[in-house]
């Protein structure tokens, strides 16, 4: 008998292999074999990498309530840095 998975099941098995980082663990766990596995990242894992530069320019430079606001903003959004020259 052919065991169906729904799109979310499917996604939430690449997660956890994702996380875990065994192949076999998880196909085992979930009863799929390692080609449907794989079939499955191949049809449903999306890699996107984003990289945001922004420059802005003051002639009087920036205060530091407005530095703050953007720091936090950025800390929210999970950005990895958020520098001003000068620090």
């Amino acid at each position: 008998m052919k065991k169906r998975f729904t799109e979310e099941q499917i996604i939430a098995v690449l997660k956890e292999q994702e996380a875990n980082g065994k192949t076999a663990d998880v196909c085992r766990r979930h009863g799929i074999s390692p080609a449907t596995f794989y079939n499955w990242k191949a049809k449903f894992s999306v890699n996107v990498q984003l990289n945001i530069e922004i420059q802005a320019n003051s002639r009087d430079g920036f205060d530091q309530i407005l530095q703050r606001t953007i720091k936090e903003n950025c800390s929210v959004l999970k950005f990895k840095s958020a520098e001003f020259e000068g620090e």
